[in-house]
């Protein structure tokens, strides 16, 4: 009923543009809530949390992604036949060896990203200019943000983009990396914006785990104090 309404929703692109992207958010997301319950294998779990990877963080996504932690662990592995025989595996290889830089700079998560997305459009009838093209248009996208200074703007930009280390991120450390993209953005295509948010949150933990250490002669210690004030502002070391 909502995609039914949304056609004759008839406002600014733009606005009409973040609608169908937040219908096709709750499209993924219910169509993986049925479907984790049928899964048997790894892969079948892999395939649910790339299909929500892209959704825009929130509780439901939340409770999906961490069922499908448990399951990975716990199913299976599906066995593979000796050949690469699938459509999608084959157009990969067939991209790889024809679209160049542009398809090949994108990052493995980058790659198989823009297969699933051409392979979804075109079915049987996709091929490396599909690729080709939705490649350009994800670096130009990527690319644009460096120019984004909306904090909440480029937040959700980036839960659209294939980077899946940034929607595993907790609401925190995801506002951290932000601020440190916007005051810093010399990323070059998308595997180089990967590659910085891995060190950003690297970084980041290091930073917190400085925060408790206490250097001394001789060596290193770290640990935490609990410390609260009195009522004449004294410190006081808890126990």
């Amino acid at each position: 009923m909502i995609k039914v309404l949304s056609e004759s929703f008839k406002i600014a692109s733009d606005e009409k543009e973040e609608v169908l992207l937040r219908i096709d958010w709750l499209d993924r997301l219910y169509k993986a809530k049925e479907k984790i319950k049928l899964i048997n294998t790894r892969e079948e779990a892999q395939f649910l949390r790339r299909l929500i990877a892209s959704v825009q963080t929130c509780p439901m996504k939340t409770q999906l992604m961490a069922e499908l932690d448990l399951l990975e662990q716990l199913l299976p592995a599906k066995e593979m036949p000796s050949e690469k025989t699938s459509t999608g595996e084959l157009l990969m290889e067939k991209t790889i060896e024809e679209a160049g830089e542009v398809f090949i700079n994108l990052g493995k998560a980058g790659r198989e990203h823009i297969v699933r997305e051409v392979l979804n459009q075109y079915g049987d009838n996709a091929d490396v200019e599909h690729i080709k093209e939705l490649s350009t248009i994800l670096e130009r996208r990527v690319e644009s943000l460096k120019e984004e200074k909306d904090r909440h703007q480029l937040a959700m930009s980036l839960e659209q983009l294939p980077i899946p280390l940034f929607s595993r991120l907790g609401d925190e450390r995801k506002e951290i990396v932000i601020n440190r993209l916007i005051e810093n953005s010399k990323w070059n295509g998308l595997a180089s914006l990967d590659r910085m948010i891995a060190q950003l949150d690297k970084v980041i933990i290091i930073e917190e785990e400085m925060k408790n250490t206490v250097l001394i002669p001789g060596g290193m210690a770290i640990f935490t104090l609990d410390a609260d004030k009195d009522e004449n502002g004294i410190i006081q070391i808890n126990e």
